[in-house]
């Protein structure tokens, strides 16, 4: 339902993100689940949904000890292309396999996700403004809570006011 435009995006548009082609973009993201696979338990038709960029496989040792941004297999997949299972479930026109863009592929009318992407919202926010909390806001709070560890009185400097510098003031 709702898709932001990341500098991200932009990054592998212009080539100085590397990454494996044809590629359906897009990974700032909200939604409504409209189908559940049959090994899905967490997620039912309805949901409402914001994706996060790092699928969390909840085995490894990062994320076993509570530092799921770094999981291995997620990020595996990310440089792969491929869901966490490891597929690619878009094809073009000419059934050409596409990759995934680090497991959320936006950019679609419809698409694909691992329930491991997905993290349920409440209904009540705003699809649109929800999808700034797949990246934007995560990135934005998390450097500032979790790397910088700002406590309340200390001055920082935050370059740049979009999503992520806006999420960190």
């Amino acid at each position: 339902v709702g898709a932001g435009l990341c500098h991200s995006d932009l990054s592998v548009v212009d080539g100085s993100r590397p990454r494996q082609m044809p590629m359906v973009m897009g990974h700032e993201a909200s939604g409504i689940v409209r189908e559940a696979g049959a090994e899905v338990t967490d997620f039912v038709e309805g949901d409402h949904v914001v994706f996060s960029f790092v699928p969390v496989c909840g085995c490894c040792s990062y994320c076993i000890s509570g530092r799921g941004a770094l999981c291995e297999p997620g990020a595996r997949a990310n440089i792969a292309g491929t869901l966490l299972s490891g597929s690619r479930p878009f094809t073009d026109s000419k059934s050409t396999a596409c990759n995934q863009h680090l497991g959320v592929s936006a950019f679609s009318q419809f698409t694909v996700a691992s329930q491991e992407s997905l993290i349920k919202i409440d209904k009540s926010i705003p699809l649109a403004r929800a999808a700034l909390f797949g990246c934007a806001v995560m990135t934005g709070v998390g450097a500032v809570v979790n790397t910088a560890r700002v406590a309340p009185g200390q001055s920082v400097a935050i370059f740049g006011m979009g999503g992520v510098g806006l999420s960190a003031i």
